[in-house]
């Protein structure tokens, strides 16, 4: 595979349909319901659930609506938590159960049903996702997992070659309800809508404090000062000393991904996208021009070196050397949040402060979902539709050597997943 001249870039920024959208400009001595921090996919679906039920809402991100991961991650549309149900739902009672049931199982229907009813031009597909089982001694545990899920099917390895378009894996189990979409579009799209609906976005408004009001809160920006009633960090990965602590309750780690030039047929000439069973996972798809994406777990503070996504590259020409010399287009990185235990963490620090953070790789679809959950919790004032416990924040222990550990991680991941454990 030739590398020749690849952009530094993200690709879905280079090819979304959808603009990026006029912000609005910021207006002193008015009062919003609910002041939102970060224009990701949480944040703005908030809003637009919010607006949508009556209340004002403004906007705030540091720099343009999808910025961040949300408009730079793979565009999987992917069902469930990043845990087990069995861990989701062993604690809580009958109807945080049900509501984590049914997050889990309505998520992606719900992105691709707001897709159609606003007309976003993301390019969506829901074909399916097929997670291949990358070491044979983990055929029969997926197969009794495909079996125990009604949703899911567990294809042997002739028939998950056939839909990968190489043999790389023992088998595979799909999953109909995921697909995939542009998310910066998507991203942008979500904004259009949210605006539409009456919420205010400002962009390249940096929040530098947050303090209590008489009359709810105020938001210290480089424009000025913002006031509203409640307020919603979604700053995920991104977050900073906005709260206290709350960036040490997760792990930012860079996934990295590259885009080749348009190919003919090659692998998921279905439209299904992909993924493997390691835990330092592989994901790819193609995109609606033919290019195939892959992406995986990149160096920290390695995102501008293109020498760093050498691992990628590598992974395209020993798994599908079919495509001989197709050349890389883009290259481009975004941050996931990763929690300890796999599950999106909910905190209220303060009465009218709303948190939630950590989608674990799986933020476009949960995201979209979580911030329908928040936007219900903030109007009904009842938390346990949010499904999720609110927990206090704890920081993770000896998380100033969150590098060091998530470098020693790599290494027994990679060890484990040799010999498929």
């Amino acid at each position: 595979m030739t590398l020749i001249e690849p952009e530094n870039s993200c690709l879905w920024e280079s090819t979304s349909k959808e603009p990026l959208p006029e912000c609005a400009e910021y207006t002193a001595n008015k009062i919003y319901d609910v002041a939102i921090v970060g224009a990701g996919i949480m944040g703005l679906s908030t809003a637009l659930h919010l607006s949508e039920s009556g209340r004002s809402v403004i906007v705030i991100d540091a720099q343009h609506p999808g910025w961040g991961a949300s408009g730079r991650n793979g565009g999987q549309v992917q069902a469930g938590f990043g845990a087990s149900l069995d861990k989701m739902c062993s604690d809580v009672d009958s109807s945080r159960k049900a509501r984590i049931l049914e997050i889990t199982n309505g998520a992606t229907d719900h992105v691709f049903k707001l897709i159609h009813r606003h007309k976003i031009d993301c390019d969506p597909v829901q074909k399916g996702l097929l997670r291949g089982v990358h070491h044979p001694r983990l055929v029969a545990a997926n197969r009794a997992k495909a079996d125990a899920n009604s949703d899911l099917r567990f294809l042997d390895k002739q028939e998950a070659d056939d839909l990968i378009g190489a043999g790389m894996y023992h088998g595979a189990i799909l999953d109909g309800r995921a697909g995939s979409i542009n998310p910066a579009a998507y991203s942008r799209g979500l904004c259009r809508v949210a605006s539409n609906a009456g919420a205010q976005v400002l962009a390249n408004t940096m929040v530098h404090d947050l303090d209590r009001a008489s009359d709810g809160w105020a938001l210290y920006t480089n424009q000025g000062t913002v006031q509203a009633g409640q307020v919603v960090l979604a700053t995920n990965a991104y977050s900073d000393s906005l709260q206290k602590g709350l960036m040490r309750t997760m792990v930012g780690v860079n996934s990295f991904q590259i885009a080749t030039s348009p190919i003919q047929d090659g692998p998921l000439a279905g439209g299904h996208i992909a993924s493997d069973t390691r835990r330092l996972v592989f994901y790819f798809r193609r995109d609606t021009d033919g290019r195939l994406i892959v992406g995986g777990r990149g160096q920290q503070d390695r995102e501008g070196k293109i020498d760093a996504y050498s691992f990628l590259r590598n992974w395209i020409h020993r798994n599908f050397p079919k495509l001989g010399e197709a050349q890389v287009s883009h290259y481009w990185s975004g941050r996931v949040a990763i929690t300890s235990d796999g599950i999106p963490h909910v905190h209220e620090p303060e009465p009218g402060l709303h948190i939630v953070a950590g989608f674990n790789g799986k933020g476009v679809a949960l995201a979209t979902a979580m911030g329908e959950c928040l936007s219900e919790r903030i109007t009904q004032d009842d938390p346990t539709l949010l499904g999720l416990q609110v927990t206090p924040i704890r920081q993770i222990p000896f998380w100033q050597f969150r590098n060091i550990g998530v470098a020693a991680h790599v290494v027994l991941y990679r060890l484990l997943d040799n010999i498929g454990r």
